[in-house]
Protein backbone atom coordinates (compact mmCIF):
# COMPACT_ATOMS: atom_id res chain seq x y z
CA UNK A 1 0.00 0.00 0.00
CA UNK A 2 1.10 3.57 -0.65
CA UNK A 3 1.40 5.99 2.25
CA UNK A 4 -1.67 8.04 1.23
CA UNK A 5 -3.85 4.98 1.84
CA UNK A 6 -3.23 5.30 5.59
CA UNK A 7 -3.74 9.04 6.03
CA UNK A 8 -7.51 9.20 6.46
CA UNK A 9 -8.10 9.44 10.19
CA UNK A 10 -6.12 9.40 13.40
CA UNK A 11 -5.53 5.68 13.79
CA UNK A 12 -1.74 5.52 13.89
CA UNK A 13 1.18 4.89 16.20
CA UNK A 14 2.61 8.40 16.27
CA UNK A 15 1.89 8.99 19.96
CA UNK A 16 3.77 5.79 20.74
CA UNK A 17 6.69 6.80 18.51
CA UNK A 18 6.93 10.17 20.21
CA UNK A 19 6.66 8.55 23.65
CA UNK A 20 9.51 6.17 22.86
CA UNK A 21 11.63 8.97 21.40
CA UNK A 22 11.13 11.15 24.49
CA UNK A 23 11.95 8.18 26.72
CA UNK A 24 15.10 7.57 24.69
CA UNK A 25 16.21 11.14 25.38
CA UNK A 26 15.95 10.45 29.12
CA UNK A 27 17.88 7.21 28.69
CA UNK A 28 20.67 8.92 26.77
CA UNK A 29 21.04 11.66 29.39
CA UNK A 30 21.21 9.41 32.45
CA UNK A 31 24.93 8.49 32.12
CA UNK A 32 25.91 12.13 31.57
CA UNK A 33 23.97 13.26 34.62
CA UNK A 34 26.16 10.94 36.69
CA UNK A 35 29.50 11.25 34.91
CA UNK A 36 29.54 14.43 32.84
CA UNK A 37 29.96 15.28 29.18
CA UNK A 38 32.67 12.72 28.43
CA UNK A 39 30.34 9.73 28.63
CA UNK A 40 30.34 7.67 25.41
CA UNK A 41 27.29 5.55 24.59
CA UNK A 42 27.47 2.09 22.98
CA UNK A 43 25.07 3.24 20.25
CA UNK A 44 27.38 6.15 19.46
CA UNK A 45 30.21 3.70 18.88
CA UNK A 46 28.02 1.47 16.72
CA UNK A 47 26.30 4.14 14.59
CA UNK A 48 28.30 7.32 15.06
CA UNK A 49 25.35 9.03 16.76
CA UNK A 50 23.93 8.90 20.28
CA UNK A 51 20.51 7.54 21.15
CA UNK A 52 19.41 11.09 21.90
CA UNK A 53 20.55 12.21 18.47
CA UNK A 54 18.44 9.53 16.81
CA UNK A 55 15.45 10.37 19.04
CA UNK A 56 15.57 14.08 18.25
CA UNK A 57 15.92 13.26 14.56
CA UNK A 58 12.71 11.21 14.79
CA UNK A 59 10.95 14.13 16.46
CA UNK A 60 11.94 16.61 13.76
CA UNK A 61 11.21 14.33 10.81
CA UNK A 62 7.80 13.48 12.23
CA UNK A 63 7.07 17.15 12.87
CA UNK A 64 7.98 17.97 9.28
CA UNK A 65 5.57 15.31 8.03
CA UNK A 66 2.65 16.27 10.28
CA UNK A 67 3.07 20.01 9.95
CA UNK A 68 3.24 19.79 6.15
CA UNK A 69 -0.09 17.96 6.35
CA UNK A 70 -1.44 20.62 8.71
CA UNK A 71 -0.45 23.45 6.38
CA UNK A 72 -1.92 21.69 3.38
CA UNK A 73 -5.15 21.19 5.30
CA UNK A 74 -5.44 24.80 6.47
CA UNK A 75 -2.94 27.40 5.31
CA UNK A 76 -4.37 30.36 7.20
CA UNK A 77 -1.32 31.82 8.97
CA UNK A 78 -3.25 32.87 12.07
CA UNK A 79 -4.65 29.37 12.54
CA UNK A 80 -1.26 27.83 11.84
CA UNK A 81 0.83 29.94 14.19
CA UNK A 82 -1.82 29.87 16.91
CA UNK A 83 -1.79 26.07 16.89
CA UNK A 84 2.00 25.94 16.86
CA UNK A 85 2.34 28.50 19.63
CA UNK A 86 -0.21 26.85 21.88
CA UNK A 87 1.47 23.47 21.40
CA UNK A 88 4.94 24.73 22.23
CA UNK A 89 4.81 27.64 24.66
CA UNK A 90 2.26 27.14 27.48
CA UNK A 91 3.76 23.88 28.74
CA UNK A 92 7.25 25.34 28.42
CA UNK A 93 6.26 28.40 30.47
CA UNK A 94 4.77 26.17 33.18
CA UNK A 95 7.94 24.05 33.22
CA UNK A 96 10.03 27.18 33.66
CA UNK A 97 7.79 28.36 36.51
CA UNK A 98 8.03 24.96 38.21
CA UNK A 99 11.80 25.02 37.80
CA UNK A 100 12.28 28.51 39.22
CA UNK A 101 9.69 28.50 41.98
CA UNK A 102 9.21 24.85 43.01
CA UNK A 103 12.37 22.90 42.20
CA UNK A 104 14.74 25.84 42.62
CA UNK A 105 13.89 26.77 46.21
CA UNK A 106 14.16 23.10 47.28
CA UNK A 107 17.42 22.18 45.56
CA UNK A 108 19.38 25.43 45.37
CA UNK A 109 22.58 25.58 47.42
CA UNK A 110 21.86 29.23 48.24
CA UNK A 111 19.95 30.52 51.26
CA UNK A 112 16.36 31.23 50.25
CA UNK A 113 16.79 34.93 50.88
CA UNK A 114 19.69 35.08 48.45
CA UNK A 115 17.84 32.86 46.00
CA UNK A 116 14.76 35.06 45.78
CA UNK A 117 16.75 38.30 45.77
CA UNK A 118 18.76 37.14 42.76
CA UNK A 119 17.48 38.62 39.50
CA UNK A 120 18.22 35.37 37.66
CA UNK A 121 15.46 33.63 39.61
CA UNK A 122 12.89 36.05 38.23
CA UNK A 123 14.07 36.27 34.65
CA UNK A 124 14.46 32.51 34.16
CA UNK A 125 10.80 32.03 33.22
CA UNK A 126 10.54 34.80 30.60
CA UNK A 127 13.90 33.89 29.09
CA UNK A 128 13.16 30.17 28.92
CA UNK A 129 9.42 30.23 28.34
CA UNK A 130 9.80 32.88 25.65
CA UNK A 131 12.50 30.88 23.81
CA UNK A 132 14.91 33.76 24.31
CA UNK A 133 17.52 31.50 25.93
CA UNK A 134 17.93 27.77 26.40
CA UNK A 135 20.71 28.01 29.00
CA UNK A 136 19.39 30.56 31.48
CA UNK A 137 20.57 29.96 35.03
CA UNK A 138 18.53 29.35 38.17
CA UNK A 139 20.95 30.50 40.91
CA UNK A 140 22.46 27.64 42.89
CA UNK A 141 20.30 24.96 41.24
CA UNK A 142 22.23 21.77 40.39
CA UNK A 143 25.45 23.46 41.48
CA UNK A 144 28.23 20.92 41.81
CA UNK A 145 26.52 18.34 39.61
CA UNK A 146 28.65 16.75 36.86
CA UNK A 147 26.57 18.79 34.39
CA UNK A 148 25.10 21.94 35.94
CA UNK A 149 22.84 22.79 32.99
CA UNK A 150 19.33 23.49 34.25
CA UNK A 151 17.38 21.75 31.46
CA UNK A 152 19.57 20.63 28.58
CA UNK A 153 16.91 19.28 26.14
CA UNK A 154 15.34 22.72 25.79
CA UNK A 155 18.03 23.80 23.32
CA UNK A 156 16.15 22.08 20.49
CA UNK A 157 12.92 24.02 21.01
CA UNK A 158 14.17 27.24 19.44
CA UNK A 159 15.11 25.24 16.37
CA UNK A 160 11.68 23.63 16.37
CA UNK A 161 10.15 27.10 16.38
CA UNK A 162 12.51 28.15 13.58
CA UNK A 163 11.40 25.15 11.53
CA UNK A 164 7.75 26.09 12.09
CA UNK A 165 8.48 29.48 10.59
CA UNK A 166 10.70 28.18 7.80
CA UNK A 167 8.28 25.51 6.62
CA UNK A 168 5.41 28.00 6.65
CA UNK A 169 7.50 30.47 4.66
CA UNK A 170 8.31 28.04 1.85
CA UNK A 171 4.69 26.89 1.86
CA UNK A 172 3.39 30.45 1.42
CA UNK A 173 5.98 31.01 -1.30
CA UNK A 174 4.28 28.20 -3.23
CA UNK A 175 6.61 25.27 -2.63
CA UNK A 176 3.64 22.96 -2.11
CA UNK A 177 1.58 24.26 -5.03
CA UNK A 178 2.41 21.22 -7.16
CA UNK A 179 4.64 18.23 -6.77
CA UNK A 180 6.86 19.56 -9.54
CA UNK A 181 7.36 22.83 -7.72
CA UNK A 182 8.06 21.05 -4.45
CA UNK A 183 10.65 18.94 -6.26
CA UNK A 184 12.41 22.12 -7.38
CA UNK A 185 12.42 23.53 -3.85
CA UNK A 186 13.53 20.21 -2.37
CA UNK A 187 16.33 19.84 -4.91
CA UNK A 188 17.56 23.33 -4.11
CA UNK A 189 17.39 22.58 -0.39
CA UNK A 190 19.33 19.34 -0.74
CA UNK A 191 21.93 21.03 -2.92
CA UNK A 192 22.38 23.76 -0.33
CA UNK A 193 22.70 21.20 2.45
CA UNK A 194 25.29 19.17 0.54
CA UNK A 195 27.29 22.25 -0.42
CA UNK A 196 27.32 23.44 3.19
CA UNK A 197 28.24 20.00 4.47
CA UNK A 198 30.71 18.77 1.84
CA UNK A 199 32.27 21.93 0.44
CA UNK A 200 32.78 24.09 3.52
CA UNK A 201 33.66 23.85 7.20
CA UNK A 202 31.05 26.39 8.29
CA UNK A 203 29.02 23.77 10.14
CA UNK A 204 32.07 22.93 12.25
CA UNK A 205 32.75 26.58 12.98
CA UNK A 206 29.19 27.84 13.60
CA UNK A 207 27.16 25.52 15.82
CA UNK A 208 23.75 27.18 15.23
CA UNK A 209 24.29 26.79 11.48
CA UNK A 210 25.13 23.13 12.01
CA UNK A 211 21.88 22.59 13.91
CA UNK A 212 19.83 24.54 11.37
CA UNK A 213 21.21 22.45 8.51
CA UNK A 214 20.43 19.20 10.29
CA UNK A 215 16.91 20.12 11.34
CA UNK A 216 16.05 21.74 8.02
CA UNK A 217 16.93 18.46 6.30
CA UNK A 218 14.74 16.60 8.81
CA UNK A 219 11.81 18.87 7.96
CA UNK A 220 12.51 18.56 4.25
CA UNK A 221 12.46 14.76 4.47
CA UNK A 222 9.29 14.81 6.56
CA UNK A 223 7.58 17.19 4.14
CA UNK A 224 8.67 15.10 1.16
CA UNK A 225 7.09 12.02 2.73
CA UNK A 226 3.79 13.90 2.82
CA UNK A 227 4.02 15.42 -0.65
CA UNK A 228 4.98 12.15 -2.34
CA UNK A 229 2.59 10.05 -0.26
CA UNK A 230 0.79 8.77 -3.39
CA UNK A 231 4.05 7.30 -4.70
CA UNK A 232 5.66 6.06 -1.48
CA UNK A 233 5.01 2.39 -0.71
CA UNK A 234 5.36 1.16 2.84
CA UNK A 235 7.09 -2.21 2.93
CA UNK A 236 9.60 -3.86 5.24
CA UNK A 237 12.09 -3.98 2.37
CA UNK A 238 12.24 -0.19 2.50
CA UNK A 239 13.40 -0.41 6.11
CA UNK A 240 16.12 -2.86 5.16
CA UNK A 241 17.27 -0.58 2.35
CA UNK A 242 17.37 2.36 4.74
CA UNK A 243 19.42 0.46 7.29
CA UNK A 244 21.81 -0.71 4.59
CA UNK A 245 22.28 2.83 3.30
CA UNK A 246 22.91 4.18 6.81
CA UNK A 247 25.41 1.41 7.51
CA UNK A 248 27.31 2.04 4.26
CA UNK A 249 27.42 5.78 4.95
CA UNK A 250 28.65 5.36 8.54
CA UNK A 251 31.72 7.45 9.24
CA UNK A 252 31.38 9.51 6.05
CA UNK A 253 30.04 13.01 5.42
CA UNK A 254 26.83 11.39 4.16
CA UNK A 255 26.12 9.57 7.43
CA UNK A 256 23.78 12.29 8.69
CA UNK A 257 21.50 12.46 5.62
CA UNK A 258 21.44 8.66 5.46
CA UNK A 259 20.30 8.46 9.08
CA UNK A 260 17.67 11.15 8.50
CA UNK A 261 16.31 9.32 5.43
CA UNK A 262 16.13 6.10 7.44
CA UNK A 263 14.36 7.91 10.28
CA UNK A 264 11.82 9.34 7.85
CA UNK A 265 10.88 6.04 6.29
CA UNK A 266 10.92 4.25 9.65
CA UNK A 267 8.63 6.86 11.20
CA UNK A 268 5.87 6.43 8.62
CA UNK A 269 6.33 2.64 8.44
CA UNK A 270 6.08 2.20 12.20
CA UNK A 271 3.42 4.88 12.32
CA UNK A 272 0.99 3.00 10.11
CA UNK A 273 1.95 -0.63 9.50
CA UNK A 274 1.95 -2.26 12.97
CA UNK A 275 -1.66 -2.40 14.18
CA UNK A 276 -3.90 -4.27 16.55
CA UNK A 277 -3.51 -3.77 20.30
CA UNK A 278 -0.58 -1.42 19.79
CA UNK A 279 -2.98 1.21 18.44
CA UNK A 280 -4.66 1.53 21.84
CA UNK A 281 -1.69 3.52 23.04
CA UNK A 282 -2.88 6.38 20.84
CA UNK A 283 -5.90 6.83 23.10
CA UNK A 284 -3.77 7.75 26.10
CA UNK A 285 -2.89 11.19 24.82
CA UNK A 286 0.46 12.66 23.86
CA UNK A 287 2.69 12.93 26.91
CA UNK A 288 5.90 13.00 24.89
CA UNK A 289 6.44 16.76 25.11
CA UNK A 290 6.07 16.64 28.88
CA UNK A 291 8.55 13.78 29.08
CA UNK A 292 10.95 15.76 26.95
CA UNK A 293 10.84 18.96 29.01
CA UNK A 294 10.70 17.31 32.47
CA UNK A 295 13.01 14.32 31.91
CA UNK A 296 16.29 16.14 32.56
CA UNK A 297 14.89 17.79 35.70
CA UNK A 298 13.75 14.40 37.03
CA UNK A 299 17.19 12.89 36.41
CA UNK A 300 18.97 15.74 38.18
CA UNK A 301 16.63 15.65 41.17
CA UNK A 302 17.01 11.89 41.67
CA UNK A 303 20.80 12.04 41.19
CA UNK A 304 21.08 14.81 43.80
CA UNK A 305 18.82 12.98 46.24
CA UNK A 306 20.21 9.42 46.11
CA UNK A 307 23.88 8.45 46.13
CA UNK A 308 25.50 5.45 44.47
CA UNK A 309 23.20 5.17 41.47
CA UNK A 310 24.07 3.60 38.16
CA UNK A 311 22.66 5.02 34.94
CA UNK A 312 20.14 2.16 34.85
CA UNK A 313 18.86 2.73 38.38
CA UNK A 314 18.85 6.48 37.83
CA UNK A 315 16.61 6.07 34.79
CA UNK A 316 14.40 3.56 36.59
CA UNK A 317 13.80 5.99 39.46
CA UNK A 318 13.59 9.21 37.43
CA UNK A 319 11.34 8.00 34.63
CA UNK A 320 8.19 7.58 36.78
CA UNK A 321 8.75 11.08 38.18
CA UNK A 322 9.11 12.51 34.68
CA UNK A 323 6.08 10.56 33.48
CA UNK A 324 3.91 11.86 36.32
CA UNK A 325 4.93 15.42 35.46
CA UNK A 326 4.28 14.75 31.76
CA UNK A 327 0.79 13.40 32.43
CA UNK A 328 0.00 16.44 34.58
CA UNK A 329 1.33 18.71 31.84
CA UNK A 330 -0.81 17.01 29.18
CA UNK A 331 -4.01 16.93 31.26
CA UNK A 332 -3.73 20.33 32.92
CA UNK A 333 -1.89 22.46 30.35
CA UNK A 334 -1.33 21.04 26.86
CA UNK A 335 -4.67 19.39 26.12
CA UNK A 336 -6.79 22.31 27.42
CA UNK A 337 -4.72 24.83 25.47
CA UNK A 338 -4.97 22.81 22.27
CA UNK A 339 -8.73 22.53 22.76
CA UNK A 340 -8.91 26.34 22.69
CA UNK A 341 -6.78 26.86 19.60
CA UNK A 342 -9.74 27.48 17.26
CA UNK A 343 -11.29 29.91 19.72
CA UNK A 344 -8.00 31.77 20.17
CA UNK A 345 -7.39 31.87 16.41
CA UNK A 346 -10.91 33.17 15.81
CA UNK A 347 -10.30 35.96 18.30
CA UNK A 348 -7.04 36.88 16.61
CA UNK A 349 -8.75 36.90 13.21
CA UNK A 350 -11.38 39.29 14.54
CA UNK A 351 -8.67 41.57 15.83
CA UNK A 352 -6.84 41.55 12.51
CA UNK A 353 -9.88 41.43 10.25
CA UNK A 354 -8.60 38.23 8.64
CA UNK A 355 -10.79 35.56 7.06
CA UNK A 356 -10.40 32.02 8.34
CA UNK A 357 -9.00 30.67 5.08
CA UNK A 358 -9.79 27.12 6.15
CA UNK A 359 -10.08 24.59 3.38
CA UNK A 360 -9.34 20.99 2.63
CA UNK A 361 -6.65 21.20 -0.01
CA UNK A 362 -3.99 23.68 0.96
CA UNK A 363 -2.60 26.33 -1.37
CA UNK A 364 -2.24 23.76 -4.04
CA UNK A 365 -3.62 20.96 -6.06
CA UNK A 366 -2.29 18.52 -3.48
CA UNK A 367 -5.22 16.65 -1.92
CA UNK A 368 -5.89 17.49 1.69
CA UNK A 369 -5.36 14.98 4.48
CA UNK A 370 -7.33 14.29 7.62
CA UNK A 371 -4.11 13.59 9.47
CA UNK A 372 -4.69 15.42 12.71
CA UNK A 373 -2.05 14.22 15.15
CA UNK A 374 0.64 16.70 16.17
CA UNK A 375 3.77 16.64 18.28
CA UNK A 376 4.85 20.20 19.08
Amino acid sequence: MVLSHYLNGRDNNFNLIRFLAASAVIVTHAPGILSGYDTVEPLQIATGFTLGYHAVTVFFVLSGFLIAASLDRNANPIDYFTARGLRLLPALVVTALVTAFVIGPVFTVLPLGDYFSDLRTWIYTPLTGGLVSDDAVVPGLFAGAPIETINMPLWTLRYEAAMYVGLALVFYLGAFATKSRFTIYATAGIAGYLALTLLSDLREQIQPLDHLARFALCYLVGSALYVYRDQLRLHWSGLLAGFALAWLAKGTALAEPAVILLAGYAVVWFGFIPNGLIRRFNRLGDVSYGLYIYGWLALQIVALTIDGLTSVTLFALAFPLALAAAIASWVCVEKPMLARRKQVAAGLRRLTGSASGERRSGASGLPGSDLAQRRL
